[in-house]
């Protein structure tokens, strides 16, 4: 009995509120797949994020939500390539099936709904590639560095190139386990950033502009 009236305050309530405690929610799952053309042949990567969005609530926005983790090519000698996750996780399918949903390709319900109804590959629009990031050595998190898409060779050397990054909606399950067997060092929070805080407010090393978060949201 006390458990159906806490049900009906709570209905109630959200009802005055005027939000509905039950809202719409569209959800997709969707496979980043990185390819990597090397001297020893192509290496290749994927991983899958679950992406989920609700109706527009009484702030005006519409929240959303993403998990899984960043996609790892492994290029040999103990060099890694990844493909981190992010707020632009969870608008890149919007934005890489634009052409499939027309004028839908919009943050609203119709184009949530559109999207969640997509199936297929696309490739991602350069600009709208995730940001790609490396370790000097993975066992040490501070180490981390940015890549270049339209120069691998500067960070692995010659003859590595960025031959394909494409987005395809699945019904595959998210995934986690790539990067937390790589990177044993993550924590079960996404907040804490690669490396230490220097006190400085110039030349602030590039390890402070990446969090745990960026490689794996369960």
């Amino acid at each position: 009995m006390k458990a159906i009236l806490a049900a009906c305050l709570l209905l109630a309530a959200a009802a005055l509120a005027g939000c509905d405690p039950y809202p719409d929610t569209w959800r997709w799952n969707q496979k980043l797949t990185v390819e990597v053309s090397t001297p020893e042949g192509m290496r290749t990567g994927s991983a899958v994020t679950e992406v989920v969005w609700q109706e527009r609530n009484w702030t005006g926005n519409f929240p959303g939500s993403y998990r899984g983790e960043a996609t790892v090519v492994d290029l040999g000698k103990g060099r890694y390539l990844f493909a981190l996750i992010g707020e632009q996780t969870r608008y890149l399918a919007l934005r890489t099936f634009a052409p499939d949903l027309g004028d839908k390709a919009v943050i609203t319900e119709e184009g949530f709904a559109a999207m969640a109804g997509i199936r297929g590959r696309r490739d991602v629009p350069t600009k709208y590639y995730p940001l790609l990031v490396t370790f000097d050595d993975v066992s040490r998190p501070e180490t981390v560095k940015r890549v270049d898409p339209a120069n691998l060779g500067a960070s692995f050397g010659p003859g590595v190139t960025l031959e394909r990054v494409s987005l395809e909606i699945v019904d595959e399950p998210a995934t986690t386990e790539q990067i937390t067997q790589l990177l044993n060092w993550l924590g079960p929070n996404p907040e804490p950033k690669l490396g230490p805080a220097t006190g400085r407010t110039r030349d602030v090393p590039f390890y402070r502009f990446v969090s745990q978060g960026d490689f794996v949201r369960r």
